[in-house]
């Protein structure tokens, strides 16, 4: 994400249904992240009041 401009502090990837945020790190494997086959994933920003 970082590549492409979308901060970690600042956004995160969540599946859109049912709504999940994924645990991203650069150790993690699509799969691990919880990214299957036919998934929909969503950047959104993190709501500020909680960082």
């Amino acid at each position: 994400m970082l590549k492409t401009g979308y901060h970690p502090a600042i956004y995160t990837i969540c599946t859109s249904y049912p709504r999940s945020p994924l645990d991203v790190g650069r150790a993690l494997t699509l799969e691990d992240a919880g990214i299957k086959m036919d998934t929909v994933l969503n950047v959104e920003e993190k709501d500020p009041s909680m960082t």
